[in-house]
C-alpha cells in the first residue's frame, strides 16, 4: 500500500505561501454513500514544532456522501520537535465532518469525484483528541498535552471571513492556493479547493465494480491541545496570515466480507503431520467484483501466503455475485500466530493495478475461528 500522509501547519503572521501537507486511507467496498476505511497512515502536526503521527491499518473509516463526508481515524502521534516547547506521544482519534460536497459522475471515463471549495454552503468542522487514557494499559499523558487530566485536544475547521461573518473569497485563495504533486507534478488542489475524493467504477456511467481513490482534503485548525482554543484561519492586512493549516492525502484499500473454514483451528504445529488447510472466502457484490483480485498477493495474518494454484470462484451463498475461494496452509504459521488473537484472521491482499503507474488497490477481510 502506498504511503498515506497528513501535515497540520501552524503558521503566525507570514507570507500568504503555505506549506501543504497530505494524510490517507483505506476504503470499505461500496458506491456513493459507502463508507471507506481508514489504513496505514503517515502525518505531520506542525506548530512550533513537528507533531509526527501514523494511522492504525483500517481503524477509521471515510463516509463520503453526495453532499457530506465524514472521516475517522485512530492514529498514534509523537513530537519529532517540540510542540511549544514540549515532546511526548501517545495515541488520538482523528474526526472531520465536511458540508457542502458536490458529487458528479463523468460517464465518458465512468469516475465519480467528490468535491468541496472554500465558499458559502461548505463547513469543516472536527478535532484530533488523545484517548491514550482510555487505553488498557492507559499511556502516560504526552507532554504537550500540558499539566492536569482535562481534554488534549486540537480543534479542526473554519474559514476565513469578512468582519459581517460572511466568508472572505478573496481570503480563501490565500490560504487555501492551487496545490501540485512535487513528483508527477500535477495538480492536486484547485485554488479554494478544501476536498476532492473518487471512485473509478468497472461498469459504464459509473455503475457496477467500484475503486476508490486518493483522497485530498484541508482545513484550518487550532494552535494548541487546549479543547477551549479556536482553529486559526484569518487573513489580516497585504495578505499577512495568522493561521494553522493541514491538508490530507489518503491511499485507499477495500474492505470485504470473507469466510474462514473450519471454524477451528488448531494452533500446534506438531512436526511430521498433516496440519491441515485453511480456506477463505471472498464475497462478491453488486459494487466488489472478485475477478479484480490479484490472487498471488493474499496472505492471512500477514504471513501465511495462499497455495499456488488454489483458488477458485464459486456461489458462496444465495445472491447473484461470484465469490473466490482459496486454500492457506494452517502450520507452520497460521495457528501458531493465531494465540493471543481471540481467533481473529485477517486476510490482506491487492487488486490487479489499473495502471502501470500505481499498486493495485489494497483488500482486507477479517473472520473469527475457534482456536485449541
Amino acid at each position: 500500500m502506498k504511503k498515506q500522509q497528513l501535515f497540520l501547519r501552524s503558521l503566525a503572521k507570514t507570507s500568504s505561501v503555505l506549506p501543504i501537507a497530505a494524510f490517507s486511507i483505506v476504503l470499505f467496498s461500496g458506491a456513493a454513500q459507502a463508507q471507506w476505511g481508514w489504513g496505514p497512515s503517515f502525518s505531520d502536526f506542525v506548530f512550533s514544532g513537528t507533531l509526527q503521527c501514523t494511522a492504525v491499518p483500517f481503524a477509521g473509516t471515510l463516509t463520503p456522501t453526495t453532499i457530506n463526508a465524514t472521516e475517522t481515524a485512530i492514529v498514534t502521534c509523537e513530537a519529532i520537535n517540540p510542540i511549544n516547547g514540549q515532546g511526548g506521544n501517545g495515541t488520538f482519534q482523528l474526526f472531520v465532518s465536511y458540508t457542502g460536497i458536490q458529487s458528479s459522475c463523468n460517464n465518458a471515463t465512468s469516475v465519480r469525484t467528490y468535491s468541496a471549495s472554500c465558499q458559502a454552503g461548505t463547513s469543516v468542522s472536527g478535532n484530533l483528541k488523545w484517548i491514550g487514557d482510555q487505553l488498557s494499559p492507559p499511556e502516560p499523558r504526552p507532554l504537550f498535552c500540558g499539566t492536569g487530566t482535562g481534554t488534549c485536544q486540537l480543534n479542526i475547521g473554519g474559514f476565513p471571513t469578512k468582519n459581517n461573518g460572511t466568508i472572505d473569497s478573496n481570503a480563501c485563495s490565500t490560504v487555501f492556493p492551487a496545490t501540485f504533486d512535487p513528483d508527477p507534478g500535477a495538480q492536486i488542489f484547485a485554488v479554494k479547493q478544501v476536498f476532492l475524493f473518487q471512485e473509478v467504477y468497472h461498469g459504464p456511467k459509473c455503475s457496477g465494480s467500484v475503486e476508490p481513490q486518493n483522497q485530498f482534503a484541508r482545513y484550518c485548525h487550532s494552535d494548541s491541545f487546549d479543547p477551549n482554543a479556536s482553529p486559526q484561519c484569518t487573513v489580516k492586512v497585504q495578505n499577512v496570515v495568522d493561521i494553522t493549516t493541514g491538508s490530507e492525502t489518503t491511499d485507499t484499500g477495500i474492505v470485504v466480507s470473507i469466510d474462514v473454514q473450519p471454524n477451528t483451528v488448531n494452533t500446534s504445529c506438531p512436526a511430521n503431520k498433516d496440519n491441515g488447510i485453511v480456506t477463505a472466502t471472498i464475497f462478491g457484490s453488486s459494487k466488489f467484483d472478485v475477478s479484480l483480485i490479484d490472487t498471488t498477493t493474499l496472505t492471512l495474518n500477514d504471513d501465511t501466503h495462499v497455495q499456488p494454484g488454489s483458488c477458485s470462484t464459486l456461489s458462496a451463498n444465495t445472491d447473484a455475485f461470484r465469490d473466490l475461494r482459496c486454500k492457506f496452509p494452517s502450520c507452520p504459521l497460521l495457528g501458531p500466530d493465531l494465540v493471543g488473537t481471540n481467533g481473529t484472521v485477517v486476510l490482506d491482499g491487492n487488486l490487479f493495478p489499473l495502471s502501470a503507474q500505481q499498486p493495485g488497490t489494497a483488500i482486507r477481510g477479517t473472520d473469527t475461528v475457534k482456536i485449541n
